[in-house]
């Protein structure tokens, strides 16, 4: 056993291999999440990983297997170094170097933005270094996050249910408040509770983030989706109570000066009952 400035050095690494299905990119997250702690990353440190692998397997599903991954596998290592953690994730789909086109801009409108590189420029901003390498035919991405000296947090609360609750405060306007992780396990029943209101003409919508520590690539999309829908209905979709860390995730890529952001939900719901004349 190694030892090292307060921290707990895995001596081997950690495998983890899942067939290419959205259902399992949770259980890479989770995953990831114990070896980065155990490799004694702080929360930021950890939360940062699990947004990389996420985006990085939610790219391969979507991207290199084309949602036809039932049959083929996504390998995840995880390895603790002196200084630095790990995360290699492999995959059987077609040869792609993520890294060779230019980072998209953030500050470019929504109309303006490109559709493609969003992914890897997000795994750049939130790992310290990523590597791409073709071993053999398989596409081979390493991400690494730099280990910090930091006191270990320990007796971490577990991860709140999930759940999302749901109001009408102000006449025509409904706010969701999602409790724990948006991701690929939450975004499905959420989006179809708010597409269902924006059905039926309720376009003025606030979203409570104030229980929820953790977006994945997939609930970004859930909720650029939704604020798009809500536009073309004349309405609006604002957010409300963002914590820290998921506030951080919004400004790296731009997504803080699309969204209204208000400090509670009934700020929120109070600005869209009185819009600005």
């Amino acid at each position: 056993m190694a030892a090292g400035a307060g921290r707990y050095i895995v001596p081997e690494e950690r495998r983890l291999r899942i067939p290419g299905l959205k259902d399992r990119i949770p259980a890479a997250c989770d995953f990831v999440m114990h070896a980065a702690r155990s490799a004694g990353l702080d929360e930021r440190a950890v939360h940062h990983c699990q947004l990389a692998v996420d985006e990085a397997v939610t790219n391969i599903i979507e991207h290199g297997y084309r949602g036809d991954g039932l049959n083929q596998s996504i390998e995840i290592i995880c390895r603790a170094e002196r200084d630095r953690f790990v995360i290699v994730v492999v995959d059987d789909g077609p040869p792609f170097d993520p890294l060779w086109q230019s980072d998209p801009d953030p500050l470019a409108s929504m109309e303006d933005r490109e559709p493609g590189g969003w992914g890897i420029y997000f795994i750049k901003k939130v790992m310290d270094e990523v590597v791409y390498t073709d071993e053999a035919g398989r596409n081979s991405l390493m991400m690494v996050k730099h280990v910090q000296d930091a006191p270990r947090l320990e007796n971490l609360r577990d991860h709140v249910a999930l759940k999302v609750s749901v109001s009408n405060p102000v006449d025509d306007i409904w706010l969701f408040a999602p409790h724990g992780r948006l991701d690929a396990r939450l975004c499905p029943g959420l989006d179809r509770l708010m597409t269902d209101k924006l059905e039926a003409g309720k376009c003025l919508l606030v979203l409570d983030l104030g229980d929820v520590e953790y977006v994945s690539s997939m609930g970004l999309k859930t909720m650029v989706s939704l604020w798009q829908r809500a536009r073309e209905c004349q309405g609006n979709l604002v957010l409300a109570a963002v914590q820290t860390r998921v506030h951080e995730v919004l400004q790296i890529i731009g997504l803080d000066l699309v969204f209204q952001i208000f400090p509670t939900p009934n700020e929120a719901a109070a600005a869209l009952d009185n819009p600005p004349a």
